[in-house]
């Protein structure tokens, strides 16, 4: 594992324990507030996050703050919303989710991101992808397993990516169809550069690269986004190509699986 990714983790880590402490404080200021209205804002809002709905098929709509901190952000205040609903509200059919989430730090980096797994009645038809766009910076390490552990630069610059999945049901919880994946990396900057830094041969200003593929996909989850048991196996492959409008041509071949068994079994 790189360092980049140990950050990365960190920093999901890091946004999910201080998201609880600013829950729980919110919980806390909710009792102590003198104020009624404050109060019963509140109250209502947790009790739509945690509380049992009347309505079990009705959709449900959640939005809450987020903070976290990372050596090359600093600290990042952002906002989530998460919607989540069955097709035609039928509890027969899998959880659609779409979720989206918004950042700025203190460095003046900032991003938005949306992903969705999507299921339509019958659970026929699974679309299921993300979106980022992103000013955002990445260590660069060098090229090749001889590269130096230590940071060569930090590369800045705007980022893009669109991925998605048209997939279809061939037999039970077997999916079938199109892979699109879209990447873009512009106005680059290098920053904080070493004496032995020397930019990428290939790429060096950034790149656009659009690939089309095909994928299979067993998938027995109910909810994709929010695993609690079963099996997510995908195996496809995607084609960028200059006849399509990427700037280089390559494959990427993909394999994904994995095996989610419950820790505890969840009283109904």
């Amino acid at each position: 594992m790189t360092t980049d990714n140990i950050g990365v983790l960190v920093k999901v880590q890091l946004r999910v324990v201080l998201s609880f402490i600013l829950t729980i404080g919110f919980s806390c200021l909710a009792i102590s507030q003198s104020d009624v209205e404050s109060s019963n804002f509140l109250r209502r809002y947790f009790k739509n996050v945690f509380g049992k709905m009347n309505d079990p098929t009705e959709p449900k709509l959640i939005n809450y703050p987020t903070i976290s901190y990372a050596p090359e952000t600093s600290w990042e205040i952002g906002a989530s919303s998460l919607y989540v609903y069955s097709a035609k509200r039928d509890l027969n059919n899998r959880l659609s989710e779409i979720k989206s989430f918004a950042f700025i730090t203190l460095e003046n980096q900032y991003g938005l991101w949306l992903d969705h797994s999507i299921y339509t009645d019958n659970n026929k038809w699974f679309f299921y992808g993300r979106a980022r766009y992103q000013n955002f910076p990445l260590f660069y390490y060098g090229i090749g397993r001889e590269t130096s552990s230590n940071v060569q630069s930090v590369i800045n610059g705007t980022y893009i990516l669109f991925r998605e999945r048209f997939l279809r049901e061939t037999f039970p919880s077997l999916y079938f169809g199109i892979e699109l994946d879209f990447q873009g990396l512009n106005k680059i900057e290098y920053i904080n550069t070493t004496p032995t830094f020397t930019k990428p041969e290939v790429g060096e200003m950034g790149s656009n690269n659009l690939g089309l593929g095909l994928g299979l996909l067993y998938d027995n989850l109910h909810n994709a986004m929010n695993p609690r048991d079963g099996m997510y196996s995908e195996w496809a492959f995607i084609n960028y190509s200059t006849f399509v409008g990427s700037e280089f041509d390559f494959t990427y071949y993909i394999t994904d699986n994995r095996l989610y068994l419950p820790v505890k079994k969840i009283q109904s």
